[in-house]
């Protein structure tokens, strides 16, 4: 006895069986044939790594109080996160340490993206 193939509408079917339907895995009434192999399967071709041509350890950038041309004695507040502030009340900062500007780029503090610009 044959079997009877009966087509059911995706609407029927739910989410569950329309995502299975798109990915191809339900096939709804209808019978897919398996792919046909290859003749040969194929190689992977090795190829030689592309050499690396040395480069010249890349000069140190000028801090940005030497690029803006500021005096390296001026006053800054470095908060307690490590920031480096040009306005003592910036960012609602109450707890900050005074210290000359070139002190506080030699120690490496970050610069505050607000007042420091």
């Amino acid at each position: 006895m044959a079997k009877r193939k009966t087509k059911i509408p995706v609407k029927a079917l739910g989410i569950g069986a329309a995502v299975l339907v798109a990915l191809g895995l339900f096939a709804g009434g209808e019978e897919k044939d398996a792919p046909e192999p290859t003749a040969e399967p194929v190689r992977a071709v090795a190829t030689q790594a592309p050499t690396a041509v040395p480069t010249d350890t890349p000069e140190p950038t000028a801090t940005p109080y030497l690029i803006h041309r500021l005096d390296p004695q001026t006053e800054v507040y470095v908060s307690k996160q490590g920031v480096i502030h040009f306005d003592k009340t910036c960012s609602g900062m109450k707890h900050y340490t005074a210290m000359t500007l070139e002190k506080a780029d030699a120690a490496g503090y970050e610069y505050c993206t607000r007042c420091a610009w």
